[in-house]
């Protein structure tokens, strides 16, 4: 039985094994998908950013060559008007009308290094009475010290937030200067107003606005549906969250010409916020992205990378059920052929019955589990059986030992252990007899069989037999002892003129009592 027993328990640990090492390979899938899934999710992220970064680039883009663009309109005009020596006033302002004709811009003025001149509508005027011409000045010494000495006509930008010449208007102020001409100044005034639809073109949906904002974050005009931001308010002054530190370097990124992106909120609303420098002035475009729109779009590039990893879950998982399938298959049929070869080694090839190995084994299990539960064990011998073997040889002699195989089982039940354990000798065990009455019932039985057994297939003989019983436990608590019983009690059995059953009991009482079958025929 501890055979038995260890070998089931190598065998559930082995599956135990198997399916430890799919769990934790499982396991590592899983985090392995996470990882990937994680990773797919940031690399995601980052090219929504750096997608929204590419459109504030390409709107910074727009407003560079919208105002290079007015720019070299205004040059052309500065080269006709200084080389072709126009002195009187309506002259030059006819000429800077057609200028304003030809661009957005609302008015051009003609000044000299005192910055007196004459206006595109032909009023004169003296830009040293603006508030901004200090600016302008400074601004314009900078440009030409950073200019190069073949570069006679340069342009020079400011934003003018109020213009005191018309009424208040915001506006771009190009100063082309020509140092050729005693400094003279062709400046344009473009409206910032101008830029607004420029601003709002192909504005995506998650755009919530699109500014041009100094590098300190004052705002000069501003698009989109978010009424929050205003031409004057500060950009980053609205912003605030986790994120204060990055905008803090965010306009020393934009002066050194590096655009970007940050995660911020305002007002308690998140959104992407990328930033592109435009290259005037360290002017940039700030473009505000809503999160939903930052998340979409993460959601749209993840959709085919789930997909992929549901795919590979499946794949993962069909293939596991496989594998435990198959080992589960694999420990079915082993076990069978295991079974069937146990049986095989188990069985007498002669008659199909048991052998002697398996026989006692079994009976010792019985003994071991049950020791208190009655049993009833038979030896018999087929009487004579040499003689049979020297008369009618031994080829009929295995066909006497091999129908008693097949026939004596049918009479008892599939439980109990019948076994070939000699030449011509058979064990009958069996078991949970709980009743005295059903020793002589099956004693009875036994004895019934052979009155009808014969064996043979041309020549029919019906041998006879000597039977010792013996009870378990009573006449023997293990299988030594009980099997000494049940032989003394055949040995009995012969003594006494064979073809008879004799118990244990009676056979060392020395008497024959009601017990003993004197003759079954």
């Amino acid at each position: 039985m501890k055979r038995g027993k260890t070998k089931n328990e190598g065998e559930k640990n082995d599956i135990i094994k198997w399916l430890v090492l799919i769990a934790v390979f499982m396991m590592v899938i899983i985090a392995m998908v996470t990882f990937f899934s994680v990773k797919s999710s940031e690399a995601s992220r980052k090219e929504a950013q750096q997608r929204v970064v590419k459109i504030a680039e390409e709107y910074a883009a727009k407003v560079y060559f919208e105002l290079e663009h007015i720019a070299g309109t205004g040059k052309t005009v500065l080269y006709y008007l200084n080389h072709y020596g126009f002195d009187d006033n309506r002259s030059i302002a006819g000429i800077a009308e057609s200028l304003c004709g030809s661009t957005p811009v609302y008015t051009v003025a003609y000044v000299d290094a005192d910055g007196r001149g004459i206006l595109s509508d032909g009023e004169e005027v003296d830009m040293g009475g603006m508030s901004y011409y200090p600016l302008m000045v400074d601004a314009c010494r900078k440009t030409a010290e950073k200019a190069s000495e073949a570069d006679t006509v340069r342009t020079t930008y400011l934003y003018v937030a109020d213009d005191e010449m018309k009424a208040g208007r915001s506006a771009i102020l190009a100063v082309l200067s020509d140092d050729t001409q005693g400094g003279r100044k062709l400046c344009l005034y473009y409206p910032v107003e101008e830029l607004k639809p420029l601003l709002n073109a192909g504005l995506l949906a998650g755009e919530e606005f699109c500014a041009l904002a100094e590098a300190d974050g004052l705002i000069m005009e501003v698009a989109g549906s978010d009424n929050e931001f205003m031409p004057g308010d500060n950009v980053w002054d609205r912003m605030g969250g986790d994120s204060e530190t990055e905008i803090g370097q965010v306009a020393v990124r934009i002066k050194n010409g590096v655009s970007g992106s940050l995660r911020t909120e305002s007002t308690g609303k998140p959104r992407t916020l990328a930033y592109a420098e435009v290259g005037i002035n360290n002017w940039a475009i700030v473009l505000g992205i809503g999160q939903s729109y930052i998340d979409a779009f993460v959601s749209a590039g993840w959709r085919d990378a789930m997909k992929m990893i549901h795919q590979m879950v499946v794949v993962i998982l069909i293939f596991s059920t496989v594998i435990v399938i198959m080992i589960i298959r694999g420990r079915i049929t082993a076990g069978e052929k295991s079974k069937a070869l146990e049986a095989k080694a188990d069985t007498d090839l002669l008659t199909g019955l048991n052998n002697k190995a398996a026989t006692e084994r079994k009976i010792q299990e019985y003994i071991m589990h049950h020791p208190e539960d009655q049993a009833l064990m038979f030896i018999l011998d087929i009487d004579n059986f040499k003689k049979i073997n020297d008369t009618m040889g031994h080829a009929f002699g295995d066909e006497v030992l091999k129908s008693l195989g097949q026939q004596i089982g049918s009479i008892f039940r599939s439980t109990d252990v019948i076994g070939r354990t000699g030449g011509d000798e058979f064990i009958v065990f069996l078991k949970y007899l709980k009743e005295d009455a059903l020793l002589e019932k099956e004693a009875r039985k036994l004895c019934d069989f052979f009155q009808g057994f014969q064996a043979g297939e041309y020549v029919k003989y019906s041998p006879t037999s000597s039977i010792g019983a013996a009870v378990f436990p009573k006449d023997g608590k293990d299988f030594t002892a009980l099997y000494k019983a049940a032989d003394s009690a055949l040995y009995t059995a012969k003594e006494r003129g064979k073809n008879q059953l004799v118990f244990y009991k009676d056979a060392i009482a020395g008497i024959q009592g009601k017990r003993k079958v004197e003759k079954y025929r």
